[in-house]
């Protein structure tokens, strides 16, 4: 066989060859290979974790600091009847979450009496009340109260919002009778927010919380204010020292 004939037979089956090989490579880039994501189950590309950390949103747990329950408290309203509540603190400035939480409540000799279990969302460095209203304990008085997360919760990252309301300041009176309050809410935005919760903290002179009351406003035009009513059944035994509001409403 020439050299001639051989070059040309070794250049066809070069050209049978690539043209197999692109058919191969155009085969696997899109009927088998997938490009690294964050929902392929498989830690890849910049992730810290499977499908969490680096370029996705979804946290890795190591990640997030616990949330930090401030005081969790059972305040008696009537007979066997309770208002739970609690202030919680989101460590993390970064990053939000949905999350499932759940009030027990134990009478003197550490047995359970209830659970209360419910879903919050929670913002970036947001620091929110948490209030469950006329919970039934029959004729068993509570003692202590605990507040738990989730601990499977998923934790996204998140550059939070900026906060729609403020507190434009309050006033007490009847302390010694029947007490109610007056707190003025400020919707300092540009659009107009409803369904708005609204939950006063009242704390003695020792700093320490004393009572809480949760009410509701409709709606607050933009750039607008409207005033949050609260009352309570009994006089208040001490001297308010300092209140705190705690607003949310639905996005």
């Amino acid at each position: 066989m020439s050299t001639w004939a051989a070059k040309r037979r070794l250049f066809y089956l070069s050209c049978v060859g690539l043209f197999f090989l692109t058919i191969g490579v155009v085969f696997y880039a899109t009927q088998i290979y997938k490009p690294p994501s964050c929902f392929d189950g498989i830690q890849n590309a910049f992730e810290q974790g499977v499908d969490c950390g680096g370029n996705c949103q979804l946290v890795c747990p190591l990640s997030v600091t616990d949330i930090n329950v401030r005081w969790a408290e059972a305040f008696p309203i009537g007979a066997g009847l309770y208002n739970l509540a609690a202030v919680i603190e989101n460590p993390n400035n970064d990053k939000s979450t949905t999350i499932e939480y759940v009030f027990r409540a134990y009478d003197n000799q550490n047995l359970l009496i209830t659970e209360v279990f419910n879903t919050i969302d929670l913002e970036p460095a947001e620091i929110k009340a948490l209030f469950e209203p006329s919970i039934n304990t029959g004729s068993r008085v509570v003692d202590k109260v605990f507040l738990e997360f989730d601990s499977k919760a998923r934790w996204l990252f998140d550059e939070g919002n900026q906060d729609s309301l403020v507190s434009d300041g309050y006033s007490i009176r009847n302390e010694d009778s029947i007490p109610r309050m007056q707190a003025s809410i400020k919707n300092v935005s540009n659009v107009p927010v409803r369904d708005i919760t609204v939950v006063a903290a009242l704390y003695d002179e020792d700093d320490n919380i004393y009572q809480v009351s949760q009410t509701y406003i409709d709606r607050i035009a933009a750039q607008d204010k409207s005033t949050a009513f609260f009352t309570w059944r009994k006089p208040f035994e001490v001297s308010i020292k300092e209140v705190d509001i705690f607003m949310q409403h639905s996005r």
